[in-house]
């Protein structure tokens, strides 16, 4: 009897990527009309908790150090803190919505895109789940002109990490079908979760967070676009992106269903968590970043990559004006959640940063995802507000 000899390759052999680009067309941004001082908005929490005394002092201080100065909210605040999450998620059906539509149409019109030529949406939330949920309405939304046959995926309950999540999965599916042209929208009500708690947690998560939708088109190398002529940044070439599941954090950052909303878990240990590992991550990026786009989560997350990579050989040659931007963001916006960092990745596109990009965010798990933006053509997207 003759045998056979199967060659295995190693478990961990160097993968080749033999599939076409995934190309960045175009971006766009929406946030809610009505835009709160944080002086303002936290001045009415306080009143609506009823802080007193050392609980008072305590607020003002997480306020003062929570690097906001504005954020949008999609309604009135006086009427979210004792709703139910019922009653939170039909907000959230009738206001969403109109606010992800706003982003894709922008994104569509940057690229030079007919929404008729859209082949995948995907849509990315964890402030608002519903059945048929954001995807349904976009494509039945007659202003918008998708395709009824336009394939649909939702990424739910995802975190801050959703907006890479959502460039990753529009990269993927550009590089497997190179005729495929993805819109992925990011649209979050933050503030529909705002309730009448004093944990510190919550306070912290209170000062943080806002509203806001952002949307980016993505396509295979066989789709031709016509940006407008007032463009500015150059094409880029999405990665494949990687994640990174930091051990023992499970605990630390999370969000859980109750009668009130969303409760979100933000435990003091994240940043110190991200600076133990987030060092070791950056430095097996490829291509070597020129410039990093972090999400800014909030200052102490900020800083902890800052100190992470401050004396390394990668820290010494980035752009320094990668976290101003996102520093900017969280003072003008606050916290979007998955749409945030879209939003820095906006303003670095517009500012004519050089590539390649490392963009990266956190979110439950504890999870750092990322993903690489690399020039690649000088008729790139027209990012537009």
């Amino acid at each position: 009897m003759s045998r056979t000899v199967v060659e295995l390759l190693p478990d961990r052999a160097p993968h080749r990527d033999t599939s076409g680009r995934a190309r960045l067309l175009g971006l766009g941004t929406a946030r809610p009309e009505r835009l709160w001082a944080q002086s303002e908005l936290a001045a009415l929490q306080e009143r609506q908790w009823g802080l007193a005394g050392a609980e008072l002092a305590r607020w003002r201080r997480i306020v003062e150090r929570s690097g906001v100065s504005t954020r949008a909210i999609a309604t009135d605040p006086d009427r979210l803190m004792d709703l139910a999450t019922s009653a939170r998620m039909t907000l959230f059906e009738r206001l969403a919505p109109p606010l992800a539509e706003r982003a894709c149409a922008q994104a569509l019109e940057s690229a030079g895109v007919s929404a008729s030529r859209v082949t995948d949406l995907v849509v990315v939330t964890c402030t608002g789940l519903a059945a048929p949920g954001l995807g349904t309405g976009l494509v039945a939304a007659e202003g918008l002109g998708l395709d009824r046959g336009v394939r649909q995926l939702q990424l739910a309950f995802m975190g801050c990490f959703g907006g890479i999540a959502a460039l990753r999965t529009a990269s993927g599916l550009a590089r497997g079908d190179q005729h495929a042209v993805v819109l992925a929208v990011c649209v979050e009500l933050c503030s529909l979760h705002l309730r009448r708690d004093l944990d510190p947690q919550n306070l912290v998560a209170s000062a943080l967070f806002a509203d806001g939708a952002a949307a980016v088109v993505v396509g295979g190398d066989r789709v031709r676009s016509e940006p407008r002529s007032d463009s500015g940044p150059a094409n880029h070439t999405l990665g494949r992106g990687r994640c990174l599941t930091l051990p023992g954090t499970s605990a630390e950052m999370g969000w859980r269903l109750t009668e009130q909303g969303f409760a979100m878990t933000l435990s003091r240990e994240v940043p110190r968590a991200i600076e133990r590992e987030i060092g070791a991550f950056l430095a097996a990026a490829t291509p070597t970043p020129s410039t990093l786009l972090v999400h800014p989560g909030g200052p102490g997350i900020l800083e902890a990559v800052d100190r992470a990579v401050a004396e390394t050989a990668l820290g010494r040659r980035l752009d320094r004006r990668g976290g101003d931007l996102s520093r900017e963001v969280l003072a003008e916006c606050g916290n979007m959640s998955s749409a945030t960092i879209l939003f820095v990745l906006e303003r670095a596109l517009r500012s004519g940063l050089a590539g390649p990009f490392e963009a990266l965010a956190f979110g439950p798990g504890l999870t750092v995802d990322a993903i690489d933006l690399d020039a690649s053509r000088p008729d790139g997207p027209t990012i537009r507000r």
